[in-house]
């Protein structure tokens, strides 16, 4: 039986993974963190696929040890922040034989786990950085819109969860980590650097989710894209808060980072999520996500849209659909495609859409497409 290896296996977005790689019966799912009892309550309510371990990401002895014994042949790596962390986890699995996928958000991270393209290619493995709602899922959603195009001008991304999401601690400290900064300039469109949670504009998403505010996030995306597609002219990357008090107060923090009234928020992360958590009951379970393309298509524009609406607390999962994709195929779980790639890269162009959607079928989850005609 395959095994897969989950560090950060009972976290928001670890413990969903989990669920749906245990709904695959030619699995064996290891759940580990470093908290023991956290690991096996888990393993528990999962069932006989899940065997609780206690490992630390930051232990490298605990973890070349598992490896060496219980030889997984996928690791997943879902503890974050991913903000200023090196590959040492990710060169010690790919020495003992596994395959490496992670959840990182961030884009240097990201980018930069092509550093290790040549050991992975030599050992035959494939190490892939970013298998998560971006760069992964938006990528694969801007590769279905562009099908019927033949050019792409520009692409558009946004998120809102639900306010009653769960959310961790590192995802809270990723967004403060930039909040008032410069984010790098990766498209010509994009000569001056935006400011992260900056330029406050208002999209409108299907019911029940309706109007949320929208700011700048750094994402991979910006720089994924951009190398993805070269001819590329504007990628803007935006994420918002159910609550507007939420997101408008995070806004105002935001510009008084980028007039040098506060160094840097990411200090104020435990209290901001507890003010977030105690205004959860004001929210609801419902959240969105958007990607928008401009592009061209027999000498006429289009705009085409893609929009996600999950409810009833099933947006976490979107996050973790990626991994259990790219997981199942490279453990040779039955009704998925082999993955054969090798190498290390951002999770890019590894998935299609469709088979995303189908890992999230079942759920309170669903999706519409549409295009816009701009003219010549």
């Amino acid at each position: 039986m395959s095994g897969v290896l989950v560090l950060g296996g009972y976290g928001v977005f670890g413990s969903r993974l989990c669920g749906l790689l245990t709904a695959s019966p030619d699995l064996r799912v290891y759940v580990a963190g470093r908290r023991a009892s956290a690991a096996r309550a888990l393993a528990a309510r999962l069932g006989p696929a899940a065997e609780a371990v206690e490992l630390d990401r930051d232990a490298p002895d605990g973890l070349a040890a598992f490896l060496k014994e219980r030889h997984p042949q996928v690791v997943v790596d879902a503890v974050g922040p991913f903000q200023k962390r090196d590959y040492r986890l990710a060169e010690l699995v790919l020495a003992h034989g596994a395959h490496l996928v992670d959840l990182a958000d961030d884009r240097t991270y990201v980018t930069g786990i092509a550093a290790l393209d040549a050991t992975a290619r030599a050992r035959g493995l494939l190490a892939t950085s970013g298998a998560s709602t971006v760069p992964a899922l938006s990528g694969a959603v801007v590769d279905r819109l562009l099908r019927e195009l033949d050019s792409l001008e520009s692409v558009e991304i946004g998120i809102s969860p639900g306010q009653r999401a769960p959310r961790g601690l590192s995802t809270i400290r990723s967004v403060l980590s930039y909040c008032g900064k410069a984010i790098p300039a990766v498209a010509p469109a994009h000569r001056a650097a935006r400011r992260g949670w900056g330029d406050l504009g208002r999209h409108r998403y299907p019911a029940p989710v309706g109007g949320r505010w929208l700011s700048n996030v750094d994402l991979p995306d910006s720089a994924v894209l951009a190398a993805r597609y070269p001819g590329i002219e504007s990628i803007v990357t935006r994420a918002g808060l159910e609550l507007s008090v939420l997101h408008l107060g995070l806004s105002m923090l935001s510009w008084m980072v980028a007039r040098g009234w506060i160094s840097n928020l990411e200090p104020a992360s435990r209290t901001l999520g507890a003010i977030a958590a105690l205004l959860s009951p004001l929210g609801s379970d419902d959240g969105a996500m958007h990607v928008t393309v401009v592009g061209g298509r027999g000498g006429r524009r289009f705009r085409r849209h893609w929009t996600v609406v999950a409810e009833r607390n099933d947006g976490p999962l979107i996050p973790a659909a990626p991994a259990s994709v790219i997981a199942k195929r490279l453990a040779g779980v039955a009704g998925y495609a082999p993955l054969a790639v090798r190498g290390a890269m951002p999770c890019v162009g590894l998935l299609t859409l469709e088979e995303l959607m189908m890992e999230l079928g079942g759920r309170a989850i669903r999706a519409q497409m549409y295009d816009e005609a701009l003219g010549s």
